[in-house]
C-alpha cells in the first residue's frame, strides 16, 4: 500500500508535498527491494519471480502512459500533462478533441483508467484553505463539480464516456459522474433553501 501511494505521488504533485520525484523514486526502489525479499522469504523463489513479472508489467504500462502523454507536456510554462488534458477537454475545439481521442486510442482500457483516475483527482483538488475537502489526500466535491461543469460535452464524452472507445464501461462511468454532479447540485439547492428559511425565521423572531 505504501509503494502504491509513492507511485501515485510521482504522478500527482498534490500528494507529494515538498518531496521531489527523485526522492520518491528512491523510496520506491527501497520498498520494492524489501517487498521482493519478503516475498521470497514467505513464498519462495516462485513467489518472488511472479512478483517481479507483475512489476515488469506495471513498469511497461507506466512507460506507455508517459510516452502517450508527451504531446500534452509543456516544459516552457511548466504545466503538467494532466493539466493540459483538462484544458483540452474544456476547450471543445476540434483539434483538442482529436488529441484527446488519439491519446485514448493509444492506451489500453486499464491504462486509460489510470489516466482518468488522475484527471478526476485533479478536478477535485481543493484550493488552498478550501472547505468541503474529504479524505486524507484531499478531494473537494464542490471543486470537482465546478471543474466538471467547465468541460465541454466532447471533452466529457472522450474522458469519461464512449467517444474514442471504452464501450459500456465508459458509458457507465460517465453516467455515474453526471449523477454525482446532479446530486451535488441538488444538495446545494437544499442548503440554500435551509439557509434562507433560517434567515427568515431569525428576522421574524427579532421583529417579535
Amino acid at each position: 500500500e505504501l509503494r502504491t501511494w509513492v507511485r501515485r505521488a510521482q504522478k500527482e504533485p498534490g500528494l507529494r508535498g515538498d518531496m521531489d520525484t527523485a526522492s520518491l523514486q528512491s523510496i520506491e526502489r527501497a520498498l520494492t527491494a524489501d517487498i521482493y525479499k519478503n516475498a521470497e522469504t514467505l513464498g519462495g523463489a516462485k513467489a518472488a519471480a511472479d512478483l517481479r513479472r507483475a512489476d515488469q508489467y506495471y513498469r511497461a504500462g507506466s512507460e506507455r502512459i508517459e510516452n502517450a502523454l508527451q504531446p500534452f507536456a509543456d516544459a516552457k510554462s511548466g504545466e503538467t500533462a494532466y493539466r493540459r488534458i483538462q484544458q483540452a477537454a474544456e476547450s471543445g475545439g476540434s483539434a483538442d478533441a482529436r488529441k484527446l481521442t488519439s491519446l485514448k486510442r493509444s492506451l489500453t482500457r486499464d491504462e486509460w483508467g489510470d489516466v482518468v483516475s488522475t484527471v478526476v483527482q485533479n478536478l477535485g483538488a481543493p484550493s488552498a484553505g478550501a472547505t468541503g475537502a474529504v479524505g486524507g489526500e484531499g478531494f473537494s466535491l464542490n471543486r470537482f463539480v465546478t471543474n466538471y461543469n467547465k468541460l465541454s460535452g466532447a471533452g466529457r464524452d472522450t474522458l469519461f464516456g464512449p467517444r474514442g472507445g471504452g464501450g459500456r464501461r465508459a458509458t457507465r462511468l460517465q453516467d455515474e459522474l453526471d449523477n454525482l454532479v446532479r446530486v451535488a447540485d441538488d444538495l446545494k439547492a437544499v442548503e440554500v433553501g435551509v439557509n434562507n428559511t433560517k434567515t427568515g425565521a431569525m428576522a421574524q423572531n427579532v421583529a417579535t
